[in-house]
């Protein structure tokens, strides 16, 4: 609301200004004479000219007063060659019975589209503030004695209609306001002014109303009580406090907002996109202190955004983009975009066959710089709830870094750092370490498995660019590593599995999981799993497609005393899309491991010879009629399956 106060007190001054001319002269002289007395008393008084391009002349109807055709008000020297003060006409009314005794009381001044411009230079000074010569003599007919006499004019009542108003602060944007609607009603020179405004800054009207208590303290410098309230589409400001020309405030200052994105759009900032669970509707209340340079402090911050209550405080340096610096507290941040009534736990979002397509606005990263420092209690998000959190938020150019001091999750802590980019298109990047995880926790909250328990440490380095969540996901690079120290796989025994029983029911309690991984181009490479038990280990190798949703992976389950010692492997291969991979054996690499004999030399060999060995070394009452090598291939295959789907999906 600073720049309206400046507006609205220039603006007086400078109709004031004009009618200081106009108080001097009888209302009987010519138009003619009576825009050159004018505007010698302006140029006296002010230093600036004003000039009149059509007649000047008296009214008895409707309004006892003045009318001019086109007229402009000089501006300052250093403020550009454009006039202050240009209108297409003015009409000055003025009170018979204070002008019969010789004095100018003002009821009305009506501007027919005036274009106001306002601006201010580095050391604060502005246009509307006027250097007067050191001699003010006053030229015209105008009798000496009537100058002597006449009394300061009073304004009581001022209107705008198709107003633009043009602000320039020293070292900021300029403003235009078009279609500007403004009334003043003061009608008392040491009492209250109130002003009722309507501006379109994005095209729908915007409602501004304020009362000014001492608004001539206020023109000459000095600071006054003021309340007002801003009402658009969507909420509403409300400010009660002190102000002053110079832009300086405090008070009170309080938004009730309930479509949030619809009062941005109202005030000319369009197209943003809040987070639900960040203000998408918001209730906030504030201690606002601004200085003369635009610097404003919220103290006793508080806020209700959708249901998530913040407190805090924050120092913002009115530029472009804005600084804002400070600090956030709330407790439960609920960041869910679906959520269960009456639960706490996370909710699985929808399956889905593929990244989403759609594009991704990251504008919102433009719209302030400066660093926030964060602690919440926890947060809730779909997926899984986050526990104690401090973090530091910073924004410089279009470029967020969360930078991760303390984050609880999975029953265990993260660290590291987080990046969004979108200063030459958009990118992300995490680099995060994380300890203690309980994986059962994540691995239920992340993919819905719940069978592995234990204890695990993880490490990624990871980066991603694009507009959509597609092109991101099918973009990274990276690496990463994870580690498992004593756990357990519930609802499944690879003893059985191994010695080819019913593995439904039972635990398996393994020693350590290891792995290391690349990622390329939207791929997850590994080639080093290492899972240990006691009497058994699993290798496996391979590749995740984490763009194109789809694996290819060998996982090698081996009995370490089977096979007199000597070992018993099944490699196992998953291969296709992720909703639907097809799980089949290496027929092939188990025969030689259970025959002795090398894969050329099973293919020299005549198939009557290898099915007698095959019938001698089955079951010889199973598959009675069926070929012995077709027969073992379904018996592997089907206990493969089995058992790796119990494995890795709990079913």
């Amino acid at each position: 609301m600073r720049w309206l106060f400046r507006i609205v007190g220039a603006l007086v001054a400078a109709v004031v200004l004009l009618a200081v001319g106009l108080m001097l002269l009888p209302f009987v002289l010519p138009g003619e004479k009576i825009a050159q007395i004018a505007a010698d008393q302006v140029k006296a008084r002010t230093g600036r000219d004003l000039e009149f391009s059509g007649d000047v002349s008296f009214t008895f109807w409707p309004v006892l007063g003045v009318t001019t055709g086109p007229v402009s008000f000089g501006n300052a020297d250093w403020a550009g060659p454009e006039p202050m003060l240009r209108a297409q006409a003015l009409t000055v009314g003025l009170a018979a019975p204070d002008l019969l005794r010789g004095a100018i009381r003002i009821t009305e001044i009506t501007a027919q589209s005036p274009d106001l411009r306002l601006a201010t230079r580095a050391d604060g000074r502005g246009n509307w503030q006027f250097d007067q010569p050191s001699s003010a003599v006053a030229s015209g007919p105008a009798p000496q004695d009537s100058v002597e006499k006449a009394a300061l004019p009073v304004l009581e009542k001022l209107n705008l209609g198709n107003a633009r108003l043009i602000w320039t602060p020293a070292g900021g944007d300029q403003l235009v306001l078009d279609a500007v609607d403004l009334a003043l009603d003061w009608p008392k020179q040491q009492g209250p002014a109130d002003v009722v405004a309507t501006l379109r800054p994005a095209g729908t009207p915007v409602a501004v109303s304020a009362r000014i208590e001492r608004l001539d303290s206020f023109l000459s410098g000095g600071t006054t009580g003021v309340t007002g309230e801003v009402d658009a589409a969507g909420g509403r400001l409300a400010f009660d406090g002190r102000a002053g020309m110079t832009g300086a405030a405090e008070g009170r200052l309080t938004l009730a907002a309930g479509d949030t994105a619809a009062l941005l759009a109202a005030l000319g900032v369009p197209g943003v996109e809040l987070p639900k669970g960040l203000g998408q509707a918001a209730q906030v209340s504030a201690d606002l202190r601004v200085s003369p340079e635009g610097a404003l402090a919220l103290r006793d911050l508080s806020a209700d955004l959708d249901g998530n209550r913040l407190t805090g405080a924050l120092d913002i340096a009115l530029a472009s983009p804005p600084r804002v610096t400070g600090r956030i507290d709330t407790g439960i941040l609920d960041l869910r975009t679906t959520r269960r009534a009456g639960t706490g736990g996370a909710v699985q979002p929808p399956a889905s066959e593929g990244w989403s397509q759609r594009p991704i606005d990251a504008s919102a990263l433009g719209l302030a710089n400066g660093a926030i420092d964060l602690t919440a209690q926890g947060i809730r998000i779909d997926t899984t709830e986050v526990g104690p959190l401090r973090a530091r938020l910073s924004l410089d150019n279009a470029r967020a870094v969360l930078d991760l001091a303390e984050a609880a999750i999975f029953g265990g802590s993260i660290k590291g750092q987080l990046v969004a980019n979108n200063r030459n298109g958009l990118s992300l990047r995490a680099d995060v370490t994380a300890s203690e995880i309980d994986t059962q926790v994540a691995l239920r909250d992340l993919a819905g498995i719940e069978r592995l328990s234990g204890r695990s440490e993880a490490r990624i380095e990871v980066l991603g660019s694009g507009n959509t969540e597609a092109a991101i996901m099918r973009s990274l690079t990276g690496s990463g590593s994870v580690a498992m120290a004593r756990g357990v796989i519930s609802g499944i025994d690879l003893d059985r599995l191994m010695g080819g029983g019913d593995v439904t029911g039972g635990t398996t309690v393994f020693d350590s999981l290891n792995a290391s991984f690349t990622i390329r181009d939207g791929d997850l490479f590994n080639d080093d799993l290492l899972l240990s038990l006691p009497n058994y280990r699993a290798d496996g190798t391979g590749r995740v497609g984490i763009g194109a949703r789809d694996i290819d992976y060998l996982f090698t389950p081996v009995a370490l005393r089977a096979n007199a010692g000597k070992g018993l492997k099944i490699p196992i291969r998953i291969k296709g899309s992720w909703s639907d991979p097809a799980i089949k054996p290496d027929v092939k690499a188990v025969l030689e491991q259970e025959l002795g004999v090398s894969r050329e030399d099973l293919e020299a060999r005549a198939k009557d010879k290898l099915r007698e060995k095959l019938q001698k070394e089955l079951d010889p009452g199973r598959g009675q009629g069926r070929d012995p090598i077709e027969d073992l291939k379904d018996r592997l295959e089907d206990e493969a399956k089995k058992g790796l789907l119990r494995l890795l999906r709990g079913d």
